[in-house]
């Protein structure tokens, strides 16, 4: 926590305006009120733009890929790839070939390439 407060004081010196600095230790509670919420709001911003990029991988996809996906990650019940295989009708050659195209697009969105 210490190192983080340290940071966040490098990061934002200017942050205090009434020329009362934050103590840098951690049994400040202000402080460390602040440090949570800047932790926090940081945490939310890479959800989010986690989120935008999975949105944007789902939009890339063919209807075929949509329903793989949808069987594997947002399907109440879990399905090993051999009962997704049988649902779909999909030999394991096709399957496979199908998944890793929507790897690849997702790998696109989020820079891995």
């Amino acid at each position: 926590m210490k190192k983080d407060l340290e940071e966040l004081a490098e990061m934002y010196p200017e942050a205090r305006t009434d020329n009362v600095a934050v103590k840098k230790e951690p049994g400040d509670p202000v402080g460390l009120a602040a440090i949570r919420s800047m932790i926090i709001e940081g945490k939310i911003k890479r959800n989010l733009s986690h989120i935008r990029k999975i949105e944007a991988g789902l939009k890339l996809l063919r209807p075929e890929e949509k329903q793989l996906v949808e069987k594997k990650y947002f399907s109440e019940d879990y399905c090993t790839n051999d009962q997704i295989m049988l649902q779909l009708q999909m030999s394991r050659n096709s399957f496979y070939r199908i998944r890793n195209e929507i790897i690849y697009k997702f790998a696109v969105v989020f820079n891995v390439f």
